[in-house]
């Protein structure tokens, strides 16, 4: 396992600096270029002709990575390392010489103070913004940590101090960038669109605001330039020092998030999710320089984008999910004559969903540079909402090889012969010992199974479940609607026992347990249970009107005054026990699931299945990349980041981030740590992170040992019964002909499905 920081503090200075990052950098000290009048949009994005060559480059491990700057021939950067024995962290700045195998030692700061951002002006100076994280106080508070401008020499002798405590203030009290013109005048971005310009000297010059969310600050030729968004399109203007104002606006088409540099001629470097491009200043000119994926390269996260060479780029990645800090850096260098560039391959394609899997980009890439005839290519796609579309597209012959989407949406597709039966690619697996059975959860794959066929491979995914007080649950570990509804009635009035107690809540409630059998897709001539379905809205009729109903979002306060028995609760992390107990005031609970009949009733739902479509011509090449997302690597790796969201589907995975908690939390002193405090408006916490303990694993492996169901909604479905069940709650229907209603528009959707 990978060595990890057993101090919440430094876990929470790295989370922090990751998420305030926005990528400045820039070239300072070069002549100044014309300087185009007005607004203007780009032109029409031209490709350059060269040809490049990537090149890794290998950067030491640290534990924060906190800023860059290149004149396009050596990287400088500022970086962390903290010391388990000390507990404490050191700040250093390095700078790689282009063509040297290791970075070297420029300074380093006093113990504990950290930076953010970092840049360079074209006489060697150092400008940085500094910070020492704040220890965690007796109650629990964390003290705002004192942000201050920097402004040093090559060898970090100090030439300029400045506080910035009256300068940035409030919730949002972050620097957000940092970059310096050729005369020395410094600008800072924040977080709340805000732009402070400060005169050589240190004091402030003025103060603006970005019309939109800012995305990056550079400084090129002499001159600052900033990005932002500004109604969902990318903008670009210089900041004008002399009007003290933003000047005149270039947009640009590149779409996706936007990275700058300045380039030596003056000009800016851009990137985007798809590549790298030049943008002349003088002439609002607009030109590709390459694509990421011909390169096997996935983009830009957290990270930079800088000039390399006379004419290369230097692409920056910084993943902050784990720790130390993942760095990738990959040099993009001009072809020689007859050089290999990118390497010629069939292309597959896979649409990617907008909330993409832990660390599928890493898995697409190893599979590209170990298969030398087929590449993967990601596209970006909304077929997360419109899987009707991509259905047409596939039986049409045309579509994504690859499909991922929740696995709905994937049942969504199934129907109608878009996608392949995965089960004969997984049994293969199985016959030639590839993969082994037992290594895998092969209950959990079994509930998204269709009719026996396997269309959508969850690799990964969270459970939906009840949390209960186990002094109110008993003997229950699960139970069915009858069960259910007694429990409900045992309780007197006035005692809570839904989050949300309006019939219609209650109603989505009840649904869940019986996720896919309420209504059966694959029996077009009765699918609804009618029975089923009349004893859920009978009881969901004893609740509140939803037109008089005043829902309170306040769990903590529910549970204070005893008016919540209930909790819906999402497991996705191994701690989430211990979350669950914590909230319901550190006693013992039980995760009983919902009320399912005889299944069950704690549910599988996977936000991000993967299926291959009936028009694949690779079905074998596209399976061979899923299979490695079920290899002990991807689930390893998946779990070794720092902030991992989703249940792995190997159980080696699962014993891993069961220790990966532990070790997180074992050096606490378990009877001195207070979990939630209560009050009647609610609750606070005194840490941001709770216990598990060996105890607490196996409730979560007889949870997860047990699920024989999916969660898979159909949005359509639950809308037909939600709308048409509002007549009987207003008494406007009888329930039985509400109900008729209901099963005769759901046959009407299973045909047009079918």
């Amino acid at each position: 396992m990978k060595k990890l920081i057993n101090r919440p503090s430094y876990l929470l200075a790295l989370l922090t600096a990751g998420l305030i990052s926005l990528y400045g950098c820039g070239n300072s000290g070069q002549p100044a270029v014309n300087q185009p009048a007005g607004d203007r949009a780009a032109m029409e994005i031209g490709q350059e002709e060269t040809s490049y060559v990537a090149m890794p480059l290998t950067l030491p491990e640290y534990t924060t990575f906190d800023g860059v700057w290149s004149d396009g021939a050596d990287l400088y950067y500022a970086a962390s390392q903290h010391d388990p024995a000390a507990d404490a962290m050191t700040t250093s700045f390095y700078v790689l010489r282009m063509g040297a195998a290791e970075p070297e030692e420029r300074f380093a700061l006093p113990e504990d103070q950290l930076v953010t951002h970092m840049t360079m002006d074209g006489a060697g100076h150092t400008y940085y913004v500094g910070y020492q994280n704040m220890p965690v106080a007796e109650d629990g508070s964390r003290p705002a940590a004192a942000y201050s401008l920097h402004k040093v020499d090559a060898a970090g002798a100090p030439l300029l101090t400045v506080d910035l405590a009256e300068h940035i203030k409030g919730q949002e009290a972050l620097v957000q960038d940092i970059a310096v013109d050729g005369e020395g005048y410094i600008v800072l971005t924040c977080p709340d669109q805000s732009i402070l310009v400060f005169s050589p000297d240190g004091s402030l010059l003025f103060e603006t605001r970005a019309s939109g969310m800012i995305l990056d600050l550079c400084s090129s030729g002499g001159r600052v330039f900033l990005g932002y968004d500004e109604l969902g399109k990318t903008a670009i203007r210089e900041i004008d020092m002399a009007a003290q104002k933003l000047g005149g606006k270039w947009e640009t088409d590149i779409g996706g998030r936007l990275y700058m540099s300045g380039r030596p001629d003056g000009d800016l470097l851009l990137a985007s999710d798809e590549g790298a491009y030049r943008y002349g200043t003088a002439t609002g000119e607009l030109v590709k320089k390459l694509d990421w994926q011909d390169h096997d390269f996935y983009g830009l996260n957290y990270g930079y984008v800088l000039p390399y060479g006379e004419d290369g780029v230097l692409a920056i990645n910084r993943d902050w999910s784990y720790s130390p800090v993942k760095v990738e850096a990959v040099a993009f260098r001009e072809a020689a004559e007859g050089e290999d560039t990118a390497q010629e391959k069939t292309v597959l394609t896979i649409s990617m969903s907008p909330r993409p899997p832990e660390r599928i980009y890493e898995a697409i890439t190893a599979f590209n540079k170990a298969n030398p005839e087929y590449r993967i290519e990601a596209v970006s796609s909304d077929y997360e909402e419109e899987y009707v579309s991509i259905k047409t597209e596939i039986i049409a012959g045309q579509g994504p090889d690859i499909v991922m989407m929740p696995a709905e949406h994937i049942d969504q597709l199934s129907y109608g012969g878009a996608l392949v039966d995965l089960y004969p690619y997984l049994h293969a697996e199985y016959a030639t010992g590839t993969i082994n059975p037992e290594d895998l959860y092969e209950n959990v794959i079994a509930a998204f199974e269709q009719d026996g066929h396997l269309y959508g491979l969850p690799v990964h995914y969270e459970i939906a479940t009840i949390a209960i007080k186990s002094s109110l649950a008993g003997d229950r570990e699960s139970w069915d609607l009858e069960e259910f509804i007694e429990f409900t009635e045992g309780f007197p009035d006035g005692r809570g026992v839904f989050n949300n107690e309006s019939k219609s809540g209650v109603l989505r409630l009840l649904k869940k347990g019986y996720s896919g059998r309420l209504v059966n897709l694959d029996e077009p001539e009765a699918p609804l249970d009618r029975e089923l379905l009349i004893q859920m809205m009978e009881f969901a009729d004893r609740y509140e009107d939803d037109s008089s109903y005043q829902f309170d979002s306040n769990i903590a306060k529910k549970i204070y005054n005893d008016k919540l028995a209930l909790l819906d609760a999402v497991v996705y992390k191994s701690d989430a026990y211990a979350a669950f107990s914590s909230l319901l005031g550190g006693e013992p609970v039980t995760l009983i699931g919902y009320p399912s009949g005889g299944r069950s009733g704690s549910l599988a739902r996977s936000y991000n299945s993967f299926g291959i479509s009936q028009n694949c011509q690779h079905k074998d090449v596209a399976w061979s990349f899923l299979s490695t997302l079920l290899m002990e690597e991807y689930q390893a790796d998946m779990v070794d980041a720092v902030m991992y969201t989703k249940i792995p589907i190997r159980k080696d995975a699962v014993e891993r981030a069961f220790d990966y908690d532990i070790y997180l939390d074992g050096y606490r002193n378990h009877s001195d740590y207070v979990y939630y405090i209560f009050n009647e408006s609610g609750f606070s916490y005194q840490n941001w992170q709770w216990y598990f303990t060996e105890e607490d694993q196996q409730p979560l492996l007889d949870i997860i040992n047990n699920i024989d169901t999916a969660w898979r909604p159909v949005d359509e479905i639950d809308a037909i019964i939600e709308e048409e069940a509002a007549y009987y709650f207003s008494g406007d229907k009888p329930l039985e002909e509400v109900v008729d209603v209901i099963e005769d528009r759901i046959k009407t959707y299973v045909y047009e499905k079918q």
